[in-house]
């Protein structure tokens, strides 16, 4: 009998979770209606998708052959118009290649991964209650997953999943607007 065929080589799955959680005044959802325009503009599922294959994946190689890059945009199922969540997937060949894109996204303020996601931040209205995961399947060395969050008051660590890093003060700040001014003296009579 002819030999079985080999296995096909272990790969690492990256998901990115994007969740909008203020819901309130000034929000903006997530657009995934067709555009009609050409790829990467189709949708802001597309888009996103674009942002991180440029932003975050220098010197990582997909496993599949994607002429996009290494993530894509999962659309919601049923589809929707809009919405508050965001799935993007991206699949590695190898560990090696998932630590490569751990290192180009996981940064604290000021470092280049952390501009980055100040970019996507302000281009999708994410705001303080928002929050960006990145969750590796490839166990090793390495976090298993990273969030991006605003304040340590937004979030509670010890709810957290293991193996998880965090990195706070990237997206934008919650700003508590300050308190009306007095009003004026009562004008005395002439």
């Amino acid at each position: 009998p002819p030999s079985p065929s080999p296995p096909p080589p272990p790969t690492c799955t990256i998901f990115i979770s994007i969740f909008k959680r203020n819901l309130g005044p000034g929000y903006v959802p997530f657009n995934f209606v067709n555009t009609g325009q050409p790829y990467p503009n189709v949708n802001d599922g597309t888009r996103m998708a674009n942002l991180f294959n440029q932003l975050y994946t220098t010197n990582v190689d997909p496993a599949f052959n994607n002429r996009n890059g290494i993530f894509s945009f999962n659309e919601p199922n049923p589809p929707v118009s809009f919405g508050n969540e965001m799935l993007l997937v991206g699949v590695v060949r190898k560990f090696q290649e998932q630590l490569d894109f751990i290192g180009n996204f996981g940064g604290e303020f000021g470092s280049q991964q952390a501009a980055a996601m100040r970019i996507i931040s302000t281009l999708f209205s994410l705001s303080c209650t928002d929050q960006v995961w990145a969750n590796m399947t490839c166990s090793g060395t390495g976090p298993s997953n990273i969030l991006y969050t605003s304040s340590v008051d937004r979030i509670s660590e010890s709810r957290l999943p293991a193996d998880t890093r965090v990195y706070y003060g990237v997206l934008p700040p919650c700003t508590v607007s300050p308190p009306p001014p007095p009003p004026p003296p009562p004008l005395s009579p002439p």
